[in-house]
């Protein structure tokens, strides 16, 4: 979880830093972490049924 959020501090720098519409940015940003959110939880109930 870390890897995503370094992942996602440089995808904020790389898109955002050159713009100044950073709150765009976070809108856009925050909705690719909900649904990374949400593959994570299926990835894992998937995984954890068979145990």
């Amino acid at each position: 979880l870390l890897a995503l959020e370094l992942l996602g501090s440089t995808l904020y720098l790389s898109l955002c830093y050159p713009f100044d519409n950073s709150f765009l940015c976070i809108h856009f940003l925050s909705d690719i972490f909900k649904i990374l959110d949400e593959l994570l939880l299926q990835y894992y109930l998937k995984n954890n049924r068979h145990l």
